[in-house]
């Protein structure tokens, strides 16, 4: 007898952490950070589009799901907006996305370097994302440092 299937919705919030602010997913991630949810048929969602299609119904052709928060794998519909790809662009250059490494000091960068603090929380302390904390951990960018 074949398993029955469980809905997309069961499967979502088996993967979701609230904190005060954020809903993080706890289910696999991709490598950019946003978390992954299998959709069925082979197929495989992002958890924060998921969240908006559970919580506001379709996502019109040609618009992006964006963070407020700029947590990746946050999947709080509070923290979520539709825009399109220009949109995203430039809420990521006016939040200073787009290199944060160049916003860091020298001293920053030590001190990221001897913090033993998830990334996510580093990134939040130094207003940078946590892709340029990991590249400043990595030696991707301050090699010299």
């Amino acid at each position: 007898m074949p398993k029955p299937r469980v809905s997309i919705e069961t499967r979502f919030w088996k993967h979701v952490q609230k904190t005060e602010t954020c809903w993080l997913w706890t289910g696999s991630r991709q490598c950019r950070g946003y978390g992954q949810i299998h959709l069925g048929d082979a197929k495989t969602g992002t958890a924060h589009r998921t969240s908006w299609l559970i919580h506001n119904g379709p996502i019109p052709s040609g618009l992006c799901v964006l963070h407020r928060c700029d947590v990746r794998h946050c999947v709080n519909p509070a923290h979520l907006f539709l825009g399109t790809a220009k949109d995203n662009t430039q809420d990521m250059m006016r939040k200073g996305r787009n290199n944060g490494a160049k916003k860091l000091t020298l001293e920053a960068v030590r001190e990221i370097r001897r913090l033993e603090l998830p990334a996510n929380e580093i990134a939040r302390t130094y207003g940078v994302s946590t892709k340029t904390v990991l590249s400043v951990l990595r030696r991707q960018s301050w090699k010299a440092a």
